[in-house]
């Protein structure tokens, strides 16, 4: 009786269907793996295109405050800038000219009005680049 389990064993054992499987993945288990990264990166895709929007807003949004305030001071000290590039240099009141992280240029423009806010031209309704919301309308 031992013989007999032991001569299916080994049968079983060596036989060509075993030796294939210890060989590699079947199509169907490669298909199924595909298929699972592809459902995961159809959903985190969107996500990273989103919040990498988010922070070139956040970014550029520092941007603007930091021109804000050397707006506000040259006024002060009793200068009319006529652009962002005139309140840059080494001793100015910005040590370089910034650059919108979206568009990777000064897009950057100073207030037209009294009181007004600097604004950038990379402005969208979904992402504005803005200080307030009354200064990307």
């Amino acid at each position: 009786m031992f013989a007999a389990l032991e001569a299916i064993d080994a049968f079983l054992f060596t036989s060509d269907a075993v030796i294939r499987n210890k060989r590699g993945f079947t199509l169907i288990e490669i298909l199924c793996v595909v298929a699972v990264v592809v459902i995961l990166a159809s959903v985190a895709v969107p996500n990273f295109i989103r919040y990498r929007n988010i922070s070139q807003m956040n970014g550029c949004i520092a941007n603007l405050r930091i021109i804000n305030v050397a707006y506000e001071q040259a006024t002060m000290a009793g200068e009319t800038p006529s652009d962002v590039a005139a309140l840059c240099g080494p001793q100015a009141y910005i040590k370089a000219i910034p650059l919108c992280p979206a568009s990777k240029s000064n897009t950057y423009s100073l207030p037209e009005e009294e009181g007004g806010y600097p604004t950038c031209s990379n402005s969208t309704e979904e992402f504005p680049h803005a200080l307030f919301a009354s200064a990307a309308d």
